[in-house]
């Protein structure tokens, strides 16, 4: 086994002069990298390939709020089994994570929690442990292709920590058909400045501490659960943010989130009882919404939508989550491909 810190002492070596650095086969663990600056605020260096490191640090390819560093791709030639938390946060120029280890070969269903299985889809870093789907992290350079309207995988049981932080470039998120999720964690949506509106699931009954801190004024987050256990610091932290958000809740007359917001002085709407189907195209801007008086199969907008770039290569492909009978109100997003 390589020592651990031999993956640090090339960094400092290597940092800042070579467009790419490889880190090479012998070396599975790299420890401390953010805290000794080596790879954090990558300038000059836009790939990374990783041969043999299977464990990397919290914040491993951070940056700061105000230098998000040159980095654009990194590459996991083996195994992954942890990634840490928010391992690209602030470094909004990442656009490419690959996985290539044995667990990726062998595929989803051979994961374990000795051996998950990790994998990026639209900007999204996921896991799979054999129990849960986790949502590792929102790359920050998600909605700079015009997809600013985010619907993570209906699967997901699990959202780490600091998810979506300083995600600057989404305006939505819109998490309806996760009904597997209980938990925001703390930091999730924190410091997205243009993030205008959140829908949680129904299964969701736990928001916490800075969930939303550092948000933008009146971010409407929608709650259709009757109960929760909503942090008091969850919109607003001054470790996070000296800034005060003053969001608008929706939920159910009766709900806690309805008592959390006038306890809190929030703006608040009741959610009805009737059901929306919601068409989006992928920038954000609302096609069509549909009413339905009882659960059922919501009619699609009868024309397809155009990509709103304009650019005729790309082509619709169909709504995401897929159209079916639903429950509660749904939203739907258009999908592309060029």
């Amino acid at each position: 086994n390589a020592d651990p810190m031999a993956a640090t002492d090339i960094m400092r070596a290597t940092k800042d002069c070579f467009e790419k650095i490889i880190i090479p086969e012998g070396i599975t663990t790299i420890e401390n990298a953010n805290s000794g600056n080596m790879f954090k605020n990558l300038d000059g260096t836009t790939e990374v390939i990783l041969g043999s490191v299977q464990k990397i640090p919290d914040k491993a390819f951070s940056s700061d709020k105000d230098n998000p560093g040159d980095l654009m791709a990194v590459t996991f030639l083996s195994d992954v089994i942890d990634t840490g938390v928010a391992p690209f946060e602030n470094s909004s120029n990442v656009s490419v994570v690959s996985y290539y280890g044995d667990s990726t070969t062998q595929g989803y269903d051979a994961a374990t929690p000795e051996n998950p299985y990790f994998w990026m889809e639209e900007g999204i870093i996921y896991s799979y442990d054999g129990t849960d789907t986790t949502l590792v992290e929102c790359l920050p350079s998600k909605g700079s292709n015009n997809d600013k309207v985010v619907s993570p995988r209906s699967d997901i049981t699990k959202i780490e920590d600091n998810a979506f932080y300083n995600c600057n470039m989404i305006t939505e998120v819109l998490m309806g058909e996760c009904n597997e999720i209980e938990t925001i964690p703390e930091n999730c949506f924190a410091d997205c400045d243009n993030l205008r509106k959140v829908v949680l699931p129904e299964s969701c009954d736990q928001v916490m501490r800075a969930a939303f801190a550092g948000c933008r004024d009146y971010m409407e987050v929608v709650m259709p659960s009757i109960e929760y256990d909503i942090d008091d610091k969850a919109f607003n932290d001054p470790s996070v943010s000296l800034e005060t958000l003053e969001p608008k809740i929706f939920s159910y007359e009766d709900s806690a989130a309805i008592k959390y917001a006038k306890r809190m002085g929030y703006d608040y709407e009741f959610l009805d009882n009737n059901i929306v189907a919601t068409f989006y195209n992928i920038d954000g801007t609302i096609i069509e919404s549909v009413r339905l008086t009882s659960p059922g199969t919501p009619k699609k907008p009868t024309t397809d939508p155009a990509h709103p770039s304009g650019n005729t290569k790309y082509k619709f492909i169909g709504w995401s989550p897929e159209i079916t009978e639903i429950s509660v109100s749904t939203a739907y997003v258009a999908q592309y491909e060029d």
